[in-house]
């Protein structure tokens, strides 16, 4: 018996020793599953940086003209859309600044020619150098020096159109909804399977990517827009779409936003639902507006009328409450 004894108790302690092990191994897998996605969101998020935390294009080029951006701002900006080299860099950052003094004192005729002369030399620039600092610095004001400051004509967002030229051509808008974690770029492929384990950079990544349905097109303008991502338990990609079954939190939370590189769409929320992965209704881009909103209607879980009838948006993501369900948000687009 005693022998059976040590042979039981050595079974019982390998067996935990390899539930231990294994559940080790979980927790630093998932652990490293949601660091990296945190680091692709915040990398991905430095992007909106570049345009004074969401400015429009002309207000940060008003705010570029009038000074009201810190120096290094300015200089990143500039230097961002190749219009100033290493020598100008140097000059713009020999004292870490050119105050609004300096500027005028180059500018003006206040200045005796050796002075000028004085400061110029200090500063290893030539006069002509200098001048050409600062007429691109401070004389932005015909509309061809805008447009080459902006990387062409257009009216969107800048950092969607630096997102689709520096990390992913396929990047498609960025999508925000206040009071959640959702603050993401989004992008759109050639099938919907492509994003569901890569990061927008095409890596590997469990947490995956927000993806417009492939069958969307990525100016909104079809009848129903589909956007897709994974229901995390952490609440990153989709996961705080739960918080909508909630009615408190579906009546105080009624809005977001889309940006895409020419335009920018707010999101009215008008319902929350659990429906299948194969609801034909749903998940159709080309779906009849009036027998969409009548189905929503009859089915919701949160449903509020939509102030007008436009696009439609449709937030989907994972239910754990069976199989194939899917958790859905719907907003109509201002």
């Amino acid at each position: 018996m005693t022998v059976i004894k040590k042979i039981i108790r050595f079974l019982l302690i390998t067996v935990l020793t390899v539930i231990i092990a294994i559940s080790g191994y979980e927790i630093w897998r998932i652990s490293e599953q949601y660091t990296q996605e945190r680091r692709i969101k915040d990398k991905l998020a430095e992007y909106r940086l570049r345009t004074a935390g969401g400015l429009s294009d002309n207000q940060f080029i008003t705010n570029l003209r009038n000074g009201e951006f810190p120096d290094n701002q300015v200089m990143a900006f500039l230097q961002n859309d190749g219009h100033l080299g290493n020598q100008d860099m140097a000059f713009l950052q020999k004292d870490e600044h050119l105050d609004n003094q300096n500027t005028a004192n180059l500018q003006n005729d206040g200045l005796s020619d050796n002075q000028n002369t004085a400061y110029l030399n200090d500063n290893e620039l030539n006069e002509l150098n200098n001048l050409n600092n600062l007429n691109k610095l401070k004389e932005l004001s015909d509309s061809q020096d805008i447009a080459n400051l902006k990387k062409g004509e257009h009216s969107g967002n800048r950092f969607v159109y630096d997102l689709q030229n520096e990390v992913n051509k396929n990047i498609a808008g960025w999508l925000v909804i206040p009071g959640t974690n959702i603050d993401y770029a989004f992008a759109r492929a050639a099938d919907n399977d492509f994003y569901l384990k890569r990061d927008l950079y095409g890596d590997n990544s469990a947490a995956g990517s927000l993806f417009m349905d492939f069958r969307c097109i990525e100016d909104f303008s079809d009848s129903n827009t589909i956007i897709y991502g994974h229901n995390m338990k952490n609440r990153s990609m989709f996961g705080d779409l739960r918080l909508f079954s909630d009615e408190a939190f579906f009546e105080t939370n009624l809005l977001g936003t889309v940006f895409l590189n020419d335009d920018t769409y707010t999101l009215e929320f008008f319902a929350y639902m659990v429906v299948k992965d194969d609801d034909i209704i749903i998940y159709d881009p080309a779906a009849d507006q009036s027998e969409f909103i009548e189905y929503v209607k009859k089915n919701a879980r949160q449903y509020r009328e939509p102030a007008t009838i436009s696009a439609i948006v449709t937030l989907s993501t994972c239910s754990y409450e069976s199989d194939g369900a899917r958790m859905v948000l719907l907003a109509v687009t201002a």
